[in-house]
């Protein structure tokens, strides 16, 4: 009778007993899943986070900064802009322009108009001669100057990148134009000296020099 009993039980509850653990197991697997899908989500976030910043750190920039170091490593002796603006040089040798001025103004062919005030010492009033020139930076240039005034060395080297290129020239109230010729073709240089101002480096338009130093380009320093 007693087995009779446990063995009905067993046919009645056996059915329950499996139905419930499959709830259980279903009820742990949706668990299993969704805290699976959190951890996930968390971890594409910092993952994505760590690849920004490992690829920050490894791939080089590309902007501004960088712009600005390469301009600055190309051209270190560079004359800003603002800095030779409106500005005069003036001459100390003999046979030479008194001063050169440098003034903004737009042409054709030319950033800037040069006026050149000759000659340095003369009783006649001064012949004032105007030129075209492109201002730009250009690679660095290594030369040997006539030291302006101010400057101990007689002969000492300069470099610059800061190139005042002659274009054209323009007639004035005081001649034509073609009393500017001469300049059209010729390079100066716009360069820091050790005082802290600018000076224009020309060629020696004096001349009178030997051989040996036909190179040597003369200083006019800023007033």
């Amino acid at each position: 009778m007693v087995v009779v009993v446990v063995v009905a039980l067993v046919v009645i509850l056996g059915p329950m007993l499996a139905q419930q653990r499959g709830r259980n197991v279903a009820s742990q697997t949706r668990v299993t899943v969704k805290s699976s899908r959190m951890s996930d989500g968390a971890g594409k976030t910092t993952s994505s986070g760590n690849a920004d910043a490992a690829a920050s750190s490894t791939q080089p920039r590309v902007g501004r900064a960088t712009d600005a170091t390469s301009s600055q490593d190309t051209y270190q002796y560079a004359v800003g802009v603002g800095d030779f603006e409106d500005t005069t040089y003036r001459g100390y040798g003999v046979d030479e322009p008194a001063s050169i001025t440098i003034n903004a103004a737009q042409g054709a062919s030319y950033n800037h108009i040069l006026t050149i005030v000759y000659p340095q010492d003369s009783p006649d009033p001064p012949m004032v001669t105007k030129v075209g020139a492109e201002i730009q930076q250009g690679p660095t240039t290594e030369f040997r100057l006539f030291s302006g005034h101010g400057n101990d060395e007689e002969i000492r080297t300069v470099k610059a990148n800061t190139q005042v290129n002659v274009v054209t020239a323009i007639a004035t109230d005081n001649g034509p134009a073609d009393d500017g010729a001469r300049y059209v073709g010729e390079r100066f240089y716009l360069f820091y000296n050790v005082h802290g101002t600018l000076s224009l480096a020309t060629p020696n338009f004096a001349g009178n020099v030997t051989e040996d130093q036909f190179d040597v380009k003369a200083e006019y320093v800023q007033e």
